[in-house]
């Protein structure tokens, strides 16, 4: 979870919706944070997963919409204005597939296996199960769309009065220039919606 104070914001962090990459944008405003870890001159080998714990509060980088952090904040901070990003349930999973497979050399089959085993040991929770409170309500102001990536930035940067920023792509994986319907074959396409039906009856996602 992020929070400004200065800012008045707060966002929930869903992971593989390219929060990664918001948290650096947004990282100079963020509340706690070493003057170090705001650094632009930051190595690049630093712009990973590890710098996460300095900038989400109480190093809890995803929070659950019913944790009890998530409730203590929004009761904390009534006014601030909440949001987060969702993503395709087919795109966001290949996402998640693709950072311990290189879909640059692995095969159809070999991810259509991977998927069919994640969505066997539930391994990947739906946008919906992660932000949704315990009475099923989205708990946020704001529902930013992936698909929109760079407009929804610069949409939350004008609202939230944030002029210094860039847009810096951060734990992306090697599928980015890669269409998710390619890889999906008809089975694990249906096994998926069938598992995320949560996020299409919410959102409105199809294939």
């Amino acid at each position: 979870m992020l929070v400004s104070h200065s800012h008045r914001f707060m966002y929930m962090h869903i992971p593989r919706t390219g929060g990664s990459s918001l948290t650096w944008a947004f990282r100079h405003v963020i509340a706690g944070v070493p003057e170090h870890a705001k650094n632009k001159e930051l190595p690049r080998s630093h712009r990973g997963y590890s710098w996460h714990n300095a900038f989400h509060l109480e190093s809890a980088v995803h929070v659950l919409g019913n944790d009890d952090l998530a409730k203590k904040l929004f009761d904390q901070f009534p006014d601030y204005f909440t949001f987060t990003f969702i993503r395709n349930p087919w795109d966001r999973l290949m996402s998640f597939v693709a950072l311990g497979n290189n879909l640059r050399i692995i095969s159809h089959f070999q991810f259509n296996k991977v998927v069919k085993h994640l969505l066997k040991i539930d391994r990947f929770a739906s946008n919906s199960k992660i932000l949704l409170d315990s009475e099923g309500n989205i708990p946020v102001d704001y529902v930013a769309r992936f698909e929109n990536y760079v407009d929804e930035i610069h949409y939350l940067a004008k609202h939230l009065g944030i002029t210094d920023y860039e847009i810096y792509r951060i734990q992306t994986s090697s599928k980015e220039d890669r269409n998710y319907r390619d890889w999906y074959d008809d089975e694990t396409k249906e096994l998926v919606a069938e598992h995320y039906q949560d996020d299409i009856k919410n959102f409105g996602y199809e294939y």
